[in-house]
């Protein structure tokens, strides 16, 4: 993945149960990716993880666009940092 490549599509890639990228991600990288959504509201990775919703979809496919390209964002940092 490169920067050129749609957020949506990244994130699809990376955090979907389908995507070419799936648990590509250690689990530490994919709780801060999972914190930048905001479909729940504004939570921690501490609290999705303690709510049990670490890794639940919706979070992600119902954020607000400005959580979407934070999804993004931190998806291509942890990227960079296991490249």
């Amino acid at each position: 993945m490169t920067n050129t490549t749609n957020d949506w599509d990244l994130i699809v890639a990376t955090l979907h149960h389908t995507g070419a990228d799936y648990l590509r991600l250690p689990s530490d990288a994919l709780a801060r990716v999972w914190a930048k959504g905001d479909g729940y509201g504004g939570f921690s990775a501490a609290e999705l993880r303690s709510k049990e919703l670490l890794g639940d979809w919706s979070h992600i496919r119902d954020s607000s666009p400005e959580g979407e390209k934070a999804v993004a964002a931190q998806i291509r940092v942890e990227l960079a940092l296991i490249s």
